[in-house]
């Protein structure tokens, strides 16, 4: 990793995507030690290691999003440790069927982030209706 990152720009970003066994053949269950291994092998690459993605297969819908809170509880401590607190500017696609829930699932994950690293506003939603008079 430490030789990709001396062979490129300094602005060019590198990312990195957690294995599809733990995606998706596990749907998020266990992976501890895959997911230390992962982290241990890009932090070489420093301020050019670009956002982690977590890219859920179709099967993985409401029944398992408990999987996905202790997922992500269980990696916070190393997340936080090593990628906020290194100044890394943390960027969230979600998709939602429809689009329907993104702008509330966008404020959701905003405000997390808030609570861990000063992110400032999250700007208005766009689309989203706007009060254009005192009533």
């Amino acid at each position: 990793m430490g030789r990709w990152r001396d062979q490129v720009p300094e602005a060019v970003r590198f990312y990195f995507e957690f294995p599809r066994t733990i995606t998706h053949d596990r749907l998020l269950i266990d992976g501890a030690d895959e997911v230390r291994t992962l982290l241990d092998r890009v932090l070489p690459l420093g301020e050019q290691l670009g956002t982690p993605v977590l890219q859920l297969p179709p099967r993985f819908g409401p029944p398992q999003l408990g999987q996905r809170a202790r997922f992500l509880a269980a990696r916070r401590a190393v997340l936080r440790a090593r990628w906020l607190t290194a100044c890394h500017t943390p960027y969230v696609f979600i998709h939602s069927p429809d689009d329907i829930d993104a702008p509330a699932n966008a404020y959701q994950v905003h405000a997390r982030l808030r609570a861990l690293v000063d992110v400032g506003e999250l700007p208005p939603w766009p689309g989203t209706p706007r009060q254009l008079g005192l009533f």
